[in-house]
């Protein structure tokens, strides 16, 4: 190793530990949470981060690299991981539809949709994630909607509804009422109507009820979740 990039790696430490990429995507999910993807710039993160803008570049080859890990880790983690976990789900297609809700709360899986958005409306990559991981959200959740007996309209247009209530409570919500607790917030939540899970009896409907009911016990408080991009390598 040369001189200078020992030097370079020694700069890369924060209360005496070494940094990681993980540390460089936590930052600039935070960053681009705040103030959009227009603030995700490497100066401005080694200062969040209490090092040398040099130490950037011992982890990426530049910003647009960070950049797409953001991109990769935002639809792996918030889209890809959520329905595999539903799919490995063990009860009826209406419990299913709850326990996801759950989990895209319980871990703020919606949190950063908002300005992913917003970033998809100026640059064609991060327009192209957004609609990837909206349609597989959308195909997923309609199938569940599909499997706990509604025609293919109805559940379609029910799992629009829930994907736009979960990203509003995410992102509108929890910021408008910042100073709400957990149990106030899993209150509004407890609020979603029961109808949406289950359809009306009448012609080509089977009829069946979840044996559960939407209330306040059902969505325990929240555990934070983990960010990591260690088991994915980026694509350059």
């Amino acid at each position: 190793m040369s001189i200078e990039r020992s030097m370079e790696q020694s700069k890369d430490t924060k209360n005496g530990r070494q940094l990681s990429r993980d540390d460089w995507l936590r930052a600039a999910l935070e960053t681009m949470r705040s103030t959009g993807i227009d603030g995700v710039k490497v100066a401005p993160l080694a200062a969040r981060l209490g090092v040398t803008t040099g130490s950037f570049y011992w982890h990426f080859k530049n910003r647009r690299e960070l950049l797409e890990l953001v991109l990769d880790y935002w639809e792996r983690a918030m889209t890809d991981a959520a329905m595999e976990e539903a799919e490995r789900f063990e009860g009826s297609p209406e419990d299913c539809i709850l326990f996801l809700m759950q989990r895209v709360m319980d871990r703020d899986l919606a949190g950063y949709d908002l300005p992913i958005w917003q970033w998809a409306q100026s640059d064609d990559g991060a327009r192209k994630v957004f609609q990837r991981a909206l349609k597989k959200r959308l195909e997923f959740t309609s199938g569940l909607f599909r499997g706990a007996g509604f025609s293919r309209r109805d559940a379609e247009n029910r799992a629009r509804m829930m994907m736009v209530y979960m990203m509003g409570e995410s992102n509108l919500v929890r910021r408008l009422i910042s100073t709400s607790t957990p149990s106030t917030r899993w209150h509004r939540r407890s609020s979603w109507p029961a109808s949406t899970t289950r359809p009306s009896c009448g012609p080509g409907v089977s009829g069946k009820r979840s044996t559960r009911s939407l209330n306040q016990d059902q969505f325990p408080k929240a555990a934070p979740s983990q960010i990591s991009c260690s088991s994915r390598p980026v694509k350059a």
